[in-house]
């Protein structure tokens, strides 16, 4: 999965990521979070990933310094 691919790259400027409907799924999410830069992220957008709206919650904890947009907000 390309989000997989993009966890292990060196981003140490990145502030925003947009992740819009490309079929993330819940294992590169885990792998994004896992990347140290994750942490500096102050906006997430993944709307228009349906598959991530039962784990919406999850998400906004997972990246808790970045406004995230999900699946629920890009309708």
């Amino acid at each position: 999965e390309g989000a997989v691919e993009l966890a292990k790259a060196h981003l140490p400027a990145l502030k925003r990521l947009h992740l819009c409907e490309n079929a993330i799924t819940r294992d590169g999410i885990k792998a994004l979070a896992s990347n140290p830069y994750a942490k500096q992220l102050l906006f997430v957008n993944l709307a228009g990933n349906p598959n991530l709206a039962k784990i919406a919650a999850n998400i906004r904890e997972t990246f808790p310094s970045a406004h995230v947009i999900d699946s629920g907000d890009y309708e």
